[in-house]
């Protein structure tokens, strides 16, 4: 009678694990399914997000331009001498400065 006992718990918890295996198998297949299930959408989100960082590529070539023609602006003696001018109030030898009341 022990033996019945026994053999009866351990068919029980044999049945439980294949149970469990079976479910955990049945779950990754589920997940593996979902993912795999419209690809053409993924594709399509991705051509989208290509094409807005060209745009973004293409804003930051035209930026990069601007700043090197303002580096080469910037290394000029004329430049040098609007900024003294204006920021610093300087003039020249021969210069006068009228002042508004």
């Amino acid at each position: 009678m022990a033996r019945t006992a026994m053999a009866k718990r351990k068919k029980r918890s044999n049945f439980i694990a294949y149970l469990s295996l079976a479910s955990v198998v049945a779950l990754v297949g589920f997940l593996f399914m979902i993912q795999t299930r419209d690809p053409q959408s993924k594709l399509d989100n991705y051509k989208a997000q290509e094409q807005e960082l060209d745009k973004m590529i293409q804003v930051e070539n035209a930026r990069t331009e601007d700043l090197l023609l303002f580096e080469k602006e910037v290394q000029t003696d004329a430049y040098a001498e609007e900024q003294a001018q204006e920021k610093l109030k300087l003039l020249k030898e021969n210069q006068i400065m009228f002042i508004a009341e």
